[in-house]
């Protein structure tokens, strides 16, 4: 149970401290050009192109590696919409 409740606490600070789960909360503001349950895209703060700007699903994930099977028609809907913003911004 020790192992359980550690392993616990260190995910929930993980999260606390996910600048991407800050911006989902609203405790860091940005720019939202869309949003819905599983996605939300907003304008970078330094963009470095003409259209530039973030897609990220709300379900919490480290990195890349952290995807399961599970999280496939997630990341084909961030690109989908992504493409599908490019294309209105431009």
């Amino acid at each position: 149970m020790k192992i359980f409740l550690k392993s616990l606490k260190k995910n929930l600070n993980k999260l606390e401290n996910c600048i991407f789960c800050q911006i989902i909360k609203g405790s860091i503001p940005a720019k939202k050009i869309f949003e819905d349950e599983d996605i939300l895209a907003f304008d970078d703060i330094a963009p470095k192109a003409p259209v530039h700007f973030l897609v990220i699903p709300k379900k919490h994930l480290s990195t890349v590696s952290d995807m399961q099977e599970e999280d496939q028609k997630l990341f084909g809907k961030m690109i989908f919409k992504a493409q599908d913003l490019a294309k209105k911004k431009d």
